[in-house]
């Protein structure tokens, strides 16, 4: 009797505990779900993924915080110390591009910065949640008196942003170091400081990028072929561009040389009077609006924190901090020269902030071309590194990536063994890391996908184990944010690779239907995935290939995209054509099937032609989402 009480109460208290953890985790999830990324950072909690806090063993965290803060200042120092030593003339290219930028000064000015209302104010806040334990209170207890804190604050911003002056105490950064990658040896070297800025500071910085990025974007002073921190740009369209350079060189035979850069603590090391030059003769920056970025650079500084305890203050003299909204925008205006000494040699580079990626083509079939080609190569990169050099920048030669790229005919004619950059011979790689994506040697994406397969279903593993807790509406939610987001990141790329490739990712989209569910196996999946209302892999990347054709047309993508579309005029001739709307000018191709097929340029007006009219009459994007997801719905369950 005993034993059966026993076992009547132990299945209470289990009864008791299971719905606490379903009330817990439905909460947790939809208080959450309302920011698709958010909820992803914090349901790494629940799912006990966290990010690697390990630290060097110690047994004080002051002694350690000053230690590692010591060490992140040496390491630039020593940067600094070795390009000193390696100084040397620019090059011609380098000579031509100083005499453009200080010749030719920007006729735009940018003297004074304007002043912000509370109502920009508290939108700048509500947009700002990280806390900073700088910060004399929560960014959640400021949230809930923000009404009340708002005439101060916006008195400090425009204060600053009046006179000139950014103050001394929004200056000091609190560093939190990082493990560059899980399983790495506890040194100091295998440690990234990540900067946490003051609340106020942040938002000071956030209103100057807003106004700096409107005075680039309305005078073009944007390099086009740099994609970070941009209006409609993104590692996408990045990516889709260079993809579709490569795939059309595939196409007339040719083989092509990728070559990704890889700087050393490029946001750390950059020179303060050098980038106010850049400000000031390619920005046209004047005034109080100069005198606010002098201010804003000079006097940082940063303290590093172990489990909350501080080190002492560390000096910087030169770099801009990660952590902030303004320092990549920074960062990238610094490094906007790289691009006329690359024009110089190289008809195609890309940069994303601090990747850059170098490519060329030339024909197989003569070993002259091959020669060139890699003699061009190597040259782009020595002026490269001379100018990033003079510019306090540092190349890791052995860590630069090189790609030889073409299908297996046209490699089984190169003998390409190597690539020069600096004093390293950097042996080419089967498949490299872009951006978030997977390039292989033969562009089929295999590896992109493997990774993505992998990836996609560790999440659903972990999401298993708690799914007994969870409601059907919140594993889907959880899906969305850690299955369904890795297979549309970047899935324009995947257009017209291998069916079995396809079905890789189709297998993990059925895979999350049935956890969603609960349902078995091996059961049909098309009624789950009709209900659910998604489409299938294959029909997701016609989608994505299709928005970002329709944002083209509305000129709400990149320049370099819509040079790659255009538009059929209409017919002098009463045609039929001359009444379905839109039309895209096909590209011309001699064969059945090609390589370039898969390009963006060949890809787009295909799938855009063959939309109906209503679709491609669309005024809006979000009307031309919804008609276009009804369409292929229907195509793919009616």
């Amino acid at each position: 009797m005993d034993l059966l009480a026993f076992k009547s109460k132990r299945n209470y208290v289990i009864y008791l505990m299971n719905n606490a953890r379903k009330t817990y985790y439905s909460k947790f999830i939809e208080e959450n779900s309302s920011n698709q990324s958010k909820l992803f950072r914090e349901s790494k909690r629940l799912l006990n993924i966290q990010a690697d806090k390990t630290l060097p063993p110690h047994t004080n965290a002051v002694k350690l915080a000053n230690d590692m803060g010591d060490y992140f200042v040496h390491k630039i120092t020593a940067i600094r110390s070795k390009l000193a030593d390696s100084t040397q003339p620019p090059s011609s290219a380098a000579k031509e591009s100083d005499h453009i930028t200080t010749s030719e000064m920007t006729d735009p000015s940018f003297s004074e910065f304007a002043l912000l209302t509370e109502e920009d104010v508290k939108d700048l806040a509500l947009a700002c949640k990280k806390s900073c334990d700088l910060d004399p209170l929560p960014s959640s207890i400021l949230s809930v008196q923000l009404d009340h804190l708002l005439p101060v604050i916006t008195k400090m911003i425009n204060l600053s942003l009046k006179t000139g002056r950014f103050a001394d105490e929004w200056k000091n950064a609190l560093v939190h170091p990082l493990l560059k990658k899980p399983g790495l040896e506890l040194v100091n070297k295998n440690f990234r400081p990540i900067s946490n800025l003051q609340f106020t500071s942040k938002l000071t910085e956030k209103a100057v990028a807003i106004q700096l990025q409107t005075h680039m974007l309305n005078n073009g002073l944007f390099p086009e072929m740099q994609s970070a921190y941009r209006e409609h740009h993104s590692t996408e369209t990045a990516l889709l561009r260079v993809k579709n350079d490569i795939l059309m060189n595939m196409n007339m035979g040719h083989v092509t040389l990728l070559v990704l850069l890889d700087l050393s603590a490029a946001f750390d090391t950059v020179d303060h009077d050098i980038l106010i030059h850049r400000l000031q003769s390619l920005l046209g920056l004047r005034g109080t609006a100069l005198q606010w970025f002098r201010s804003y650079l000079r006097g940082r500084s940063q303290q590093v924190t172990i489990n909350g305890a501080l080190s002492k203050k560390f000096g910087l003299e030169c770099g801009v901090p990660q952590g902030s909204c303004l320092g990549p925008l920074l960062f990238t205006i610094y490094a906007s020269k790289l691009f006329s000494i690359i024009k110089s040699h190289l008809p195609s580079a890309h940069s994303y902030t601090d990747d850059t990626q170098l490519y060329l083509s030339f024909r197989p079939l003569e070993s002259t071309c091959e020669a060139e080609a890699l003699d061009a190569m190597e040259k782009c990169i020595a002026d490269v590194r001379s100018w990033m050099i003079n510019d306090k920048l540092m190349l890791n030669d052995d860590k630069t990536e090189f790609l030889v790229i073409g299908t297996s005919k046209q490699l089984s004619k190169v003998s390409v063994s190597s690539i020069r950059v600096g004093d390293v011979d950097v042996i080419p790689v089967y498949s490299a890391k872009n951006l978030g994506s997977w390039f292989d040697s033969h562009m089929d994406m295999a590896t992109h996908i493997t990774k993505t397969c992998g990836s996609a279903f560790f999440y659903l593993y972990n999401i298993r184990h708690i799914r007994k807790y969870l409601t059907s509406e919140c594993t889907e939610k959880l899906i969305h944010a850690f299955i369904t987001s890795r297979l549309d990141y970047c899935n324009s790329l995947l257009y017209g690779v291998p069916d079995h490739h396809v079905q890789k990712l189709q297998r993990v989209m059925n895979a999350s239907a049935r956890l969603i569910f609960c349902a078995p196996k091996h059961c049909h999946i098309t009624p789950l995935l009709k209900q659910l209302h998604w489409l299938p892999i294959r029909l997701r990347i016609e989608f994505k290939i299709l928005l970002i054709t329709f944002k083209v047309l509305q000129g709400s993508a990149p320049k370099y995209l819509i040079d790659l579309i255009s538009v059929l005029p209409p017919s002098s001739y009463d045609l039929r054509r001359n009444n379905k709307g839109i039309l895209l000018s096909t590209p011309k191709r001699f064969t059945k099937a090609t390589m370039g097929d898969r390009s963006f340029m060949m890809a787009a007006p295909r799938l855009w032609n063959s939309l109906p009219i209503s679709i491609r009459s669309a005024c809006t994007t979000n009307d031309f989402k919804k008609k276009l997801k009804t369409f292929l719905f229907k195509k793919a369950f009616c």
